[in-house]
């Protein structure tokens, strides 16, 4: 008897490849499901924990300061963009576009671009006078080294540009009687405080730079959202806020007492005045601007050269801050503004902020539709509690 080998036939041999095939496809993309699924959760656990160690970094940092309003003073007199100045329409906007922040150099106090071109990039306060002369229809304005200067309105009515730190301050003292036959007339007895004006802080609720100072009043520390690197992943010819990588960046500048021409080379004795007129990069904290130097002991220190003049990252390019902002108050500070009730509160800073993974880091792995469709959005308050002691205006005597 004969006995016969059965063999799989081509039918059934491609029907069992096509089951196996199947089955494969099926466990493969199930497999890669479970990778994609892990990989989105570490993304998700990831932006979590940086997000909140963002707040809880910014908090250690600003715990020993208060708000700048001098510098905030500044940035709304000087405005945030290339838009035209109009300081008394009240209408600032932190314009910063793409770029994420604010594209006009404020000299951070060390220049009064209000004074003239030929002391431009000196330190130097000017003063109002509420009185008005029989031919004048607004204030004048008295700088400190002579009697008053050919120019008429104060900042609330003219093209001002940038101002030296300790400008807020002066604003608060009216030098209500004198005139211009008077020489070095302020600092005498028809002076008087308004404490009541001026406002500080333009647009407050939606404030895109941090500005603090510390209670000490000589050091100074800054926060901002900046873009640092963008790429069209997806080719598509547009960017969207994964493809645009914004961190925080922070800038620390150190205080000195060294004449209005911030040199120790060309500081008089009258120059030295106990009175901060100088802001340089903190060295000390690893901040190393190209600007000029303050001079020996101190050469290593060197003012910002502009705008953007060492500012650092604080953090990874993980994430990125797809948008921020903050609301400061009040807008006048409560330092200076003893006569307006409705500023007599304690200055806080509220910040929202919303993250996302960014995709330089997670496109790959994750694609378009995972990144795009997940933010984070965080929202804590910082509680001022102490103010910096305000320095007193002072004359110096030639």
């Amino acid at each position: 008897m004969m006995s016969y080998r059965r063999w799989f036939t081509l039918v059934e041999l491609l029907i069992a490849m096509t089951i196996f095939s199947v089955v494969m496809i099926v466990v493969i993309e199930f497999y890669l499901s479970l990778v994609r699924v892990k990989r989105w959760l570490e993304g998700k656990q990831l932006l979590i924990e940086t997000s909140y160690a963002m707040l809880e970094k910014m908090q250690t940092e600003i715990k020993d300061y208060t708000i700048d309003y001098e510098e905030y003073f500044n940035r709304r007199l000087v405005w945030c963009s290339s838009q035209p100045l109009n300081p008394a329409a009240n209408d600032f906007r932190w314009d910063v576009g793409t770029e994420g922040y604010c594209s006009r150099d404020t000299g951070y106090g060390n220049k009064n671009g209000f004074l003239g071109w030929s002391q431009a990039d000196n330190h130097q306060l000017y003063f109002c006078s509420s009185a008005l002369l029989a031919q004048e229809n607004n204030p004048r304005i008295y700088p400190w080294w002579t009697d008053v200067l050919n120019a008429r309105g104060c900042f609330e009515t003219a093209n001002v540009r940038i101002q030296s730190f300790g400008q807020y301050r002066a604003q608060f003292l009216d030098v209500m009687g004198d005139v211009d036959t008077v020489v070095w007339s302020f600092g005498d007895d028809d002076d008087r405080e308004l404490w009541r004006w001026p406002l500080a802080i333009g647009a407050n609720t939606w404030v895109q730079e941090l500005y603090l100072i510390s209670k000490t009043n000589d050091k100074r520390l800054m926060l901002r959202r900046a873009r640092v690197w963008e790429n069209d992943i997806d080719n598509d010819g547009q960017f969207a806020d994964y493809e645009r990588l914004y961190t925080i960046q922070m800038l620390r500048l150190q205080g000195f007492d060294v004449g209005d021409s911030h040199s120790l080379a060309t500081l008089w004795s009258w120059q030295y005045d106990w009175l901060i007129d100088t802001w340089a990069c903190d060295t000390t904290q690893w901040f190393f601007c190209q600007g000029d130097e303050v001079g020996w002991p101190y050469a290593a220190f060197r003012l910002p050269r502009d705008r953007n003049d060492w500012w650092v990252n604080m953090f990874s390019n993980n994430i990125t801050v797809s948008n921020w902002s903050m609301e400061i108050s009040p807008a006048i500070s409560p330092l200076y503004a003893f006569a307006d009730e409705n500023v007599q509160i304690a200055p806080f800073i509220r910040l929202t902020m919303q993250t996302k993974l960014y995709g330089d880091f997670w496109f790959t792995s994750l694609g378009k539709k995972s990144i795009d469709n997940y933010a984070l959005t965080v929202q804590t308050s910082f509680a001022i509690s102490q103010f910096s002691e305000p320095q007193d205006i002072t004359f110096p005597v030639r």
